[in-house]
């Protein structure tokens, strides 16, 4: 009896525990399916605020063209006003009514609006804006960083030796020679046109670096808006003022060869010009007052040549000039033969004068033949 109850004891707990396992089993998978069920409905989600979204983008963008198809109907209808502004063809779809484009006539179903669309983004494209040159650069403009590059490229421009500047008893052709100097350097050692007035400058001295401490320690002064050129303007007006611009006018104008040649002339004159570029209008007043400076001999034969640009007139007359040295090289080697120069031969027997009686006719033939003076009676001689 006590065996047959403890069985089934057993039984009543071996069942109890199978009903509990397999509702374990069955909570269990209901639970991945609920899992499962809530992962699709995220993807769904996601999916569904994804595709929100595109429509979203979408209906911005087909409102942004809407936009910019009414502004170009407006900007057409504004051009109509115009005679001439809008082509023929164009008037006929420009609407009455700017207001009404947006419910009248959607972009996608409107063949013209694509090239007209176009249209539009190429008018509307500004044109590009030139870029400003930088200024100049000193170093107390800039940082750290760039002071010490700028102390390195000043480092290497020094070993090629530039001249020092120091404005005392200079007239304006030493400063022209001292810009040329400085200006061949920057070209040779690649100096950047920012650098070139603080290299400039590090080379001034005496009176010429006070005049430029003057200028640096002016309040009014806008360094960085000093360029090269700039400063070249400045430095020449203090040492070339007007009234020697003046005298150099008047001696270009009055500027003549004399004794020397034509090449030492021509670069005389092209000496005084470069300073006083102003006197002359064009080329070809510059050719007739470099003509006008020549010798007598040579000017005459130039200014028959008519020629009318500077370069000509100056080889015209250096092939004179040496037309004449030949000629006076022969004359000196048929004078050393003991013969007549070739000129003064031509001349005594150019203007000669005839025999007044020519050879072969007696006295009593007077009156009779060729006349004294004619040319033929010359011929005979």
């Amino acid at each position: 009896m006590p065996t047959t109850r403890s069985g089934t004891a057993g039984a009543a707990e071996a069942a109890a525990a199978e009903e509990v396992e397999t509702s374990v089993t069955s909570g269990s998978s209901e639970l991945h399916e609920l899992q499962d069920q809530l992962a699709t409905l995220t993807e769904l989600v996601t999916q569904q605020a994804a595709a929100a979204r595109q429509q979203m983008d979408a209906a911005r963008r087909q409102e942004d063209r809407m936009k910019r198809l009414e502004d170009l109907l407006l900007r057409q209808t504004t051009d109509r006003e115009i005679p001439g502004s809008v082509p023929p063809d164009s008037v006929p779809i420009v609407p009455e009514r700017g207001t009404t484009v947006r419910a009248q006539s959607p972009v996608p179903d409107t063949p013209p609006v694509a090239p007209r669309a176009e249209t539009r983004q190429e008018t509307v494209v500004p044109p590009p804006v030139p870029v400003a040159a930088a200024g100049t650069v000193l170093p107390e403009m800039v940082g750290v960083e760039e002071r010490e590059r700028m102390m390195e490229r000043l480092n290497e421009f020094r070993r090629c030796n530039p001249r020092v500047f120091d404005g005392e008893k200079a007239d304006h052709w030493v400063v022209e020679k001292w810009l040329m100097h400085m200006e061949k350097l920057f070209y040779d050692t690649f100096v950047e046109e920012r650098y070139r007035v603080w290299f400039a400058t590090h080379h001034l001295d005496g009176e010429a670096y006070r005049w430029w401490v003057d200028i640096r320690e002016d309040p009014r002064a806008d360094l960085s808006a000093i360029t090269w050129n700039r400063f070249k303007e400045l430095l020449l007006t203090t040492y070339f003022p007007q009234s020697v611009k003046r005298q150099m006018e008047r001696d270009l104008r009055n500027l003549r060869q004399g004794d020397r040649t034509v090449a030492e002339y021509e670069r005389e004159f092209s000496r005084l010009l470069h300073c006083v570029p102003f006197v002359v209008r064009d080329d070809e007043d510059k050719a007739r007052i470099f003509e006008v400076g020549l010798r007598p001999a040579i000017f005459r034969l130039v200014q028959a040549s008519n020629l009318s640009t500077y370069r000509d007139v100056v080889n015209r007359a250096l092939i004179v000039e040496k037309g004449a040295e030949i000629m006076k090289e022969r004359d000196v080697v048929d004078r050393s033969k003991g013969k007549r120069p070739a000129a003064e031969s031509s001349g005594q027997q150019a203007f000669r004068r005839p025999p007044k009686y020519p050879r072969g006719q007696s006295g009593q033939s007077r009156g009779r033949g060729s006349s004294p003076g004619h040319p033929d009676s010359a011929l005979s001689v």
